[in-house]
């Protein structure tokens, strides 16, 4: 008992002499009101102390455990490598801490499916299809990218989805001119885009799909997924189907940023039925 109060005694004195300094107000002034305020910021200044020693106590802890560990390792070389595999890991877990965290790029697609089956309210996305292989990700189910198509078809009817295609209008073969209209002429790009506008009903992913024109040069924008305006998942794709991690962020700042970026490029591009040639049904024989 006696060894319990002797962590404390800090906080004991501050406190008796709060209650002290209260009574003398008390009896001497006649001020009860000050008096009783008085001991309530000494009380509330003892126990912010014990607050702060005690956080204290738990980094000293946790610093001599980390030295105890790392002394236990013989080879010089190996408690370097611990040594930094720490700091790693204080690094990676503060930036955590601060609502941002990278995600491996070979967990990046199952990371964003299980964003998307928290979606509540509101999917914005941008995909970046410059390349070839950036767009037939979406066209062929054996490319692994079916199971994050089948998330968003599983999306609830209330969840808004808006997304925008970025494509590469130096490429003579994927569009043309049709007066001051460019056109999609490729035709996997045109299934692509009726399939993502097609109600989930019919088949589609029901998405309100806008096109933002752009040279293959341009890496202005990268992958985008943001969920119900509360988590940001971006990925810089570096061409012909390869990607780096995936950054991640609750942040509300950071998310906010990306949102304003989305608007942007939103009010920027064009609606896709502007650029999809009239489709040819077949007459009745």
């Amino acid at each position: 008992m006696k060894r319990s109060l002797e962590q404390y005694v800090i906080e004991i004195t501050l406190g008796l002499l709060g209650a002290t300094a209260s009574i003398v107000e008390a009896v001497v002034v006649h001020r009860s009101d000050i008096a009783a305020l008085m001991a309530v910021v000494a009380l509330l200044l003892a126990l912010a102390v014990a607050a702060i020693r005690q956080e204290i106590r738990i980094q000293i802890g946790e610093v001599l455990i980390d030295r105890q560990v790392l002394h236990g390792i013989p080879d010089p070389s190996w408690r370097k490598e611990a040594e930094d595999e720490i700091e790693q890991a204080r690094l990676k877990f503060a930036s955590w801490a601060g609502g941002t965290r990278r995600v491996d790029e070979r967990s990046s697609l199952n990371f964003q499916i299980e964003s998307l089956r928290r979606a509540t309210s509101s999917v914005r996305a941008i995909h970046l299809a410059l390349d070839s292989d950036a767009l037939t990700m979406w066209d062929n189910p054996q490319r692994g990218f079916s199971h994050l198509v089948e998330a968003y078809r599983r999306l609830p009817e209330s969840v808004q989805s808006r997304r925008i295609l970025v494509l590469d209008v130096s490429d003579p073969s994927l569009s043309i001119m049709q007066g001051d209209q460019r056109i999609i002429a490729d035709k996997v790009v045109q299934r692509v885009c009726r399939f993502q506008i097609r109600s989930r009903a019919e088949g589609g992913l029901g998405f309100d799909l806008r096109i933002a024109w752009r040279p293959s040069s341009n890496r202005e924008v990268s992958d985008l997924l943001v969920i119900d305006q509360k988590e940001m998942c971006s990925i810089e794709s570096y061409g012909h189907g390869h990607f780096g991690d995936l950054e991640v962020s609750v942040n509300p700042v950071a998310v906010g940023v990306r949102i304003h970026q989305f608007e942007d490029l939103w009010t920027d591009s064009t609606p896709v039925g502007h650029c999809l040639p009239p489709q040819v049904t077949a007459s009745p024989t």
